[in-house]
């Protein structure tokens, strides 16, 4: 659970970072500035893959038919699904951030907002392996994490008028 939650941790941290810079390099320079800041940290990365990581042997990843055989095990198709479900509706819902905020409240910015989803997301994945790990409950915590983002979302025009509190809900959604 735990290397888990630090590899969601790291792309969690990523995003958090990357769309807000994205944006606002965008807005300062234009987003061809922004692809271009990426196309630079991608290359940064892949010469540092190079250099430094290590060679250690690995066995050869299942077949596409073994995958798929997978999925025929009833609990391993419900965790594949529910969790299909979750990051649909999850990015599905972020895909409209912006329209949501102006529609709502008239907030023309979204970037502050998705810096709260984003600090939320991290603060989640780094937790959530550990939680497991703890618990050894992941149903229970799949459904709690269900309704808090049930929750955060209900709660959008309900506090998007409050200042502050307009955040709580992108940070728990998050």
């Amino acid at each position: 659970g735990r290397a888990l939650g630090m590899t969601l941790g790291g792309m969690s941290t990523g995003t958090v970072v990357g769309v807000p810079l994205g944006l606002i390099i965008a807005e300062h320079l234009d987003w061809h500035a922004t692809l271009w800041f990426i196309t630079a940290l991608g290359l940064i990365a892949m010469i540092g893959i190079v250099i430094w990581f290590p060679s250690f042997p690995a066995s050869a990843p299942p077949s596409l038919r073994q995958r798929v055989a997978m999925m025929t095990n009833g609990r391993v198709a419900a965790i594949v699904g529910i969790t299909f479900m979750t990051s649909v509706a999850n990015l599905g819902l972020y895909t409209y951030i912006a329209t949501i905020l102006n529609n709502l409240a008239d907030i023309p910015s979204v970037t502050p907002y998705l810096w709260a989803w984003g600090i939320g997301g991290t603060v989640g994945s780094f937790s959530i392996g550990t939680l497991i790990d703890r618990t050894g409950r992941p149903d229970l915590l799949m459904a709690g994490i269900l309704a808090i983002m049930a929750l955060a979302m209900f709660s959008l025009p309900f506090v998007l008028p409050l200042s502050i509190l307009s955040f709580l809900p992108f940070i728990l959604w998050g």
